[in-house]
């Protein structure tokens, strides 16, 4: 449960890490999975998978963006059958096109994360 109180405790962006742990051989998981990932592109930075054993691998992925496109992205893969231990981590972010410092620039292509202060 405190999970996810955390989850909601987030602001309007966010970069967030999600870890399950699921069984490769439920019939068409793997695809669906691999499927969800390539639809939100977007979103998702990394994934990366650790086999356990013959039955269970454990997955990583990170996401960042607007954190009310994260969180449903998150809950569909924890949804699938064959997905179990889910865990997603959340920390708001400010958005911001320039930083101050010794290299001072604006990046109009990208906007920077500066987590929040709590």
């Amino acid at each position: 449960m405190e999970t996810w109180q955390a989850e909601e405790a987030a602001g309007p962006h966010c970069v967030a890490s999600l870890s399950y742990i699921y069984n490769p051989q439920t019939r068409g998981l793997a695809q669906r999975l691999a499927e969800l990932q390539l639809a939100n592109h977007d979103v998702i930075g990394a994934a990366l998978s650790v086999p356990l054993d013959h039955a269970q691998t454990l997955a990583c992925i990170t996401l960042r963006g607007e954190t009310s496109k994260v969180r449903p992205i998150a809950d569909q893969i924890r949804a699938e059958p064959g997905v179990a231990f889910g865990s997603l981590n959340l920390v708001s972010v400010d958005l911001h096109q320039h930083h101050e410092g010794a290299q001072d620039h604006v990046h109009p292509a990208h906007p920077h994360l500066s987590p929040r202060n709590a």
